[in-house]
Order: structure tokens, then C-alpha cells, then sequence
């Protein structure tokens, strides 16, 4: 045994000889070599392991120099475009504008720094100790850029990717730096020292703010993941340090908001009294804050109607409009916009998607106390302010001019610059307020694009009570054409003296849309909003297992008939 143990012929074989297989196999694991197989067939590797692990590449990029040759000197980026598209929708997909000039990505940029990003933003419970100055830059850039290529389809790829890291706790921590620069409010503590003393550029301010218009952190379900959060890292109860820390950090940041939003001295003539700027673009931090408030109010109020809920259908007469899914929980997915080109000659008559139901409601502050705040505002505390919100609204539009105007009437358009893509839409309907069955008013106003890169869709309507113009709205369609998200913007009197009130507003389009040809009656806009408003009272009860009363049940389409009280 000993001599077969330390001997080098194989013991199987008559004499002790190795097989022909066996000396064949010899040789060729002498002849072949990972470095000899056919850069096409390491490409192919490369891109499996991209797709699998894309952080790996960076490994095998560093053994050799044949393998960052491949990676980084291929002048053609095959491999690294094969991976992006295999991971993300492709971009030339989506494309806003129209270009004779050929388009051209760098695919490697955009799938490592998008694999940075996701390395950072895994979830909304873990966070790195320290964001490093660079991806202060890269995350809210990668993330818009993926953003802006996502395609209007229910299997588009970068939806769940955007979603997870809007979700995390690392653009939380991003969205506290930006909140701390724009307020400039000496109280709050950085989130670390080097990131307190880091300026970060207006253009990455200004993408966070777009990125969290989009996402809508700020909610009560938003706080309600960072106490959690804290609780998990820091322990401790809900008196905690770390907890009341939280809980603080989120009443300065609706704080901020509201001195954006409610500060009269934002609004003028040289924006529309809207979140512009002057040049016609989107004032993105202005959006941010206007958007915050009003997810805020909307959630707060549908969730403080729920408690005091007396009765499904008997409640419908009364606050109905808080059935009304608000849209701040639709998610990513729910701002992705079409395409503004190849749009067909019936498209183009409707290209904003004006025709239909739609359903929103408003902000203010006492009068007493707006005017107190823009000319005292130590006597105002704006972080602990809870504004009131208004009547829920339904709109029923139409495009086109309302035929039956007088030919002598105003025309509703935005006086600041916008991009001529596509044409000016103007649109005309009536406005029914759900806590008055027999009010109406009328509305019309135009669309049309700003001359961002990518264009955001521009509204600009008033309201008009017995022929005499009341209020004046102006704001952006979250997302694009098409978006599901809606309008937030800011109303005012159409008068705009010193003195005019002000505040936040937020419409979106309602799941049933109407698609009626000729122009809706008041009357008919009334008894429409009842048979909706009945049939989603009767959906929510029939989901949360909500009693109905027999009565009720035989007797629905009596109550919502018009004869009853």
C-alpha cells in the first residue's frame, strides 16, 4: 500500500500504466487556459455576471490586464450596454424630444453608477454611517435619468428598482440634507459632520426635490418608517431620545414647507403666482413642498373621517370625498407619463388627457393667521401649524373652448414662457363641491408644456361662480401626459391684490373617467358624482367589511336620486 500511495502510476492499469484517456486529459489541462477562450465568449461571461452581480465586474477587471481591456478599453461598450438592457428598460424607448443628431449613452456609467445607488438604497431600515460626497451626486442623478426613461407599461423594469430606493433610508438621509440646506435652519443637526459642512450643488437640490415629488415621503405612513427605523437602530420605546429625535426632525421639515408654500412673498406676477421661476421652468423645491403639504392634509384628512365614520351610504351625503383614493399611494409607477412625439392627429386633440372626472381638494390658513404670519411671523409656530383643508372638489372637463361662452370671454393662459412641442390646449367644464349637492361652478383654463428638458405639463384654469371669476389655479401634472399622480400647484384670488390669500391645491384624475362627447350640465354633473361617489362608499364597505344598513341597501338608489333631503 505504501508503494502504491507514493507512486505516480495509476493502480488500476495492468502494470501499473495510465490509460490513453487519462494521458489525453493531462494534456489538455496543461493546454487550456481561462485567458485563451475567445473574447466573445468571455464578453458573454462578463455580461452573466454582470446581470447577476454587477459590483463583480470591478473583481474580475482588477485580476488581469486581458479582463480590464474587455471591461473598460472596448470602444464599442457592447457588453455594458447588453447588461443595462437586460436589467432596465431601454431608454431609446422613451424619448422626449425629437433630435437630428444621433443619441448616444454611456452605458458603463449608467449601469455602475446605478449599481452603486442600489448598494446604498437597499432598504428603508439600514443606512450607510456616512453618504460620501460623490454619491450625494450620483444617487438623485441616476436615479431622475432612470426615472425619465421609465416607459408608460405595466412590465416596465425600472419601476421596482426607482420604488426600492425611494423607499430607503439613504435618500431619507439625502432628502434631511436637502431640507437642512434649503431652510438653513441652524437647529437641526446634520446627520454627520462632514455632510453638515457639504455644499451641494442647486442642480442636485433640485434633483432630490424633483425625485421626492415623485415619490411623496411626506406622509404619516413616511414618519410612521423612520420612527420604526430608529426603533431598530437605536432602541427604545416611542419616548425614546432617538424616536422624539425623528418625530422632530419631521415637524421641521413640514415646518419648511409650509414657510415655502404660505410665505406671500413667493408668489407674484413674475411666477404666476405659482412654483415657478420666471423663465417658465419648474421651481422644483417650491413643487416639493407644495406637494408634501398637501399629501399630508389629504392622508390626515381621510384617515381623521374613518374614526368618526357613522354609517357607509348615510356618510356619503356628507363627506363622500373621502372615499377617494388619494394619490399619494399609487407609488412610482403611478407618475410615469407618455410620450410627448409620434402623438396621432386624435391624440393631439387631447394630448394632456384633459376629457374627464377630475377629483381634489385644497389647503389654507386662517385668514387671520396668514396675515399674521407673512407681516409677524414669530407670532405664527409654522412647525406646528395644522392648516385647514376644503371642500372636495370633481371637475368634468372637456377640451376645446366651451361653445356656449360669450365671444368677448378671457382666455385662461400662463403669461410665462412655454415650449411649442405641442400646441396650447385649451379645455371647459363644471365644478361640483361635494358638501353642497346644488353648487356648481364653471371652469376654464389652458394647458401646455414649460420649457424644461424634459417639458412638465403646465396647468392654468379659474373658476368662475354666476359668470364672475372667482379663483385662479395654476400647477404641474406630477409625471407627465398621462400621469395618474395629478396636479399639485398653488390657488389664488384672480384679483392677486396685496392682501390675497393663498395656498396649496392637488387634483387627480378619477378611475372612472367620463367620456361623454357633449359638454356636461350641472345638473348632470351632480348626479354623476353621486352614482360614483355611491358605488366606491359600497366598494369600501364591501373590502373593510363595513355594515350597511338594510335600508340602505334597498334604498341606495333612492337617497342618490335627488328627491331626498
Amino acid at each position: 500500500m505504501e508503494s502504491l500511495t507514493h507512486s505516480t502510476v495509476h493502480p488500476f492499469q495492468p502494470n501499473g500504466s495510465a490509460s490513453p484517456y487519462d494521458r489525453h486529459e493531462h494534456t489538455l489541462a496543461e493546454r487550456l487556459n481561462f485567458l485563451d477562450l475567445a473574447p466573445e465568449i468571455l464578453e458573454d461571461i462578463f455580461i452573466i455576471i454582470g446581470i447577476t452581480d454587477t459590483p463583480t465586474l470591478a473583481a474580475c477587471a482588477a485580476t488581469c490586464r486581458l479582463f480590464r481591456e474587455i471591461l473598460y478599453k472596448n470602444p464599442d461598450k457592447v457588453l455594458w450596454r447588453e447588461i443595462y438592457q437586460a436589467l432596465y428598460d431601454n431608454p431609446l424607448d422613451k424619448l422626449h424630444l425629437t433630435t437630428e443628431e444621433p443619441v448616444s449613452f454611456d452605458w458603463q456609467h449608467r449601469v455602475t453608477d446605478l449599481a452603486r445607488v442600489h448598494q446604498l438604497c437597499k432598504d428603508a431600515y439600514t443606512a450607510p454611517s456616512e453618504l460620501k460626497e460623490a454619491d450625494i451626486e450620483i444617487i438623485p442623478r441616476a436615479l431622475l435619468t432612470l426615472f425619465e426613461e421609465t416607459p408608460s407599461s405595466a412590465n416596465s423594469r425600472n419601476v421596482e428598482p426607482l420604488q426600492r430606493a425611494l423607499s430607503s433610508s439613504t435618500f431619507w438621509e439625502l432628502y434631511q440634507l436637502y431640507t437642512q440646506s434649503q431652510s438653513r435652519l441652524s437647529s437641526v443637526r446634520p446627520v454627520t459632520a462632514a455632510q453638515g459642512s457639504t455644499r451641494i450643488p442647486e442642480e442636485t437640490l433640485n434633483r432630490i426635490a424633483q425625485l421626492n415629488v415623485l415619490h411623496g415621503w411626506n406622509t404619516p405612513a413616511a414618519e410612521r418608517r423612520m420612527v420604526d427605523r430608529a426603533k431598530i437602530r437605536h432602541g427604545g420605546g416611542p419616548d425614546s431620545a432617538a424616536v422624539q429625535s425623528i418625530r422632530n426632525e419631521y415637524r421641521r421639515i413640514m415646518g419648511h414647507h409650509r414657510k415655502t408654500v404660505y410665505n406671500a412673498g413667493n408668489f407674484d406676477d413674475w411666477n404666476d403666482w405659482g412654483p415657478y421661476a420666471d423663465d417658465g421652468t419648474v421651481n422644483w423645491p417650491m413643487l416639493d413642498s407644495v406637494a408634501s403639504i398637501m399629501q399630508l392634509n389629504v392622508n390626515e384628512a381621510r384617515d381623521h373621517s374613518l374614526a368618526e365614520l357613522p354609517g357607509v351610504l348615510g356618510w356619503i351625503a356628507n363627506d363622500s370625498w373621502r372615499t377617494a383614493k388619494p394619490p399619494s399611494e399609487l407609488g412610482v409607477s403611478a407618475c410615469v407619463g407618455k410620450k410627448l412625439t409620434g402623438l396621432t392627429e386624435a391624440e393631439l386633440h387631447d394630448w394632456a388627457g384633459v376629457r374627464g372626472v377630475w377629483r381634489g381638494t385644497y389647503a389654507f390658513m386662517d385668514y387671520q393667521d396668514w396675515v399674521r404670519y407673512n407681516f409677524q411671523p414669530m407670532t405664527v409656530n409654522i412647525e406646528h401649524y395644522s392648516e385647514a383643508v376644503g371642500n372636495f372638489m370633481s371637475m368634468h372637463l372637456h377640451p376645446g373652448r366651451d361653445p356656449k361662452a360669450p365671444a368677448d370671454q378671457e382666455e385662461i393662459v400662463s403669461p410665462l414662457p412655454y415650449s411649442d412641442i405641442l400646441p396650447t390646449l385649451h379645455f371647459h367644464g363644471v365644478n361640483h363641491y361635494a358638501t353642497h349637492h346644488q353648487t356648481t361652478s364653471q371652469v376654464r383654463g389652458s394647458v401646455c408644456l414649460t420649457t424644461d428638458n424634459p417639458p412638465q405639463i403646465r396647468w392654468t384654469w379659474v373658476v368662475s361662480m354666476n359668470g364672475d371669476d372667482r379663483w385662479r389655479l395654476t400647477g404641474i401634472q406630477i409625471g407627465g401626459r398621462g400621469s395618474k399622480r395629478g396636479i399639485v400647484g398653488i390657488w389664488s384670488a384672480v384679483q392677486r391684490e396685496q392682501l390675497s390669500p393663498h395656498g396649496p391645491f392637488a387634483f387627480w384624475p378619477s378611475d372612472t373617467r367620463a367620456a361623454a362627447a357633449a359638454p356636461v350640465r350641472p345638473e348632470d354633473a351632480i348626479r354623476m358624482f353621486q352614482e360614483e361617489m355611491a358605488e366606491e362608499v359600497r366598494q369600501y364597505a364591501f373590502a373593510h367589511r363595513l355594515p350597511l344598513d338594510e335600508d340602505d341597501q334597498d334604498d341606495d338608489e333612492d337617497e342618490f336620486d335627488g328627491d331626498s333631503d
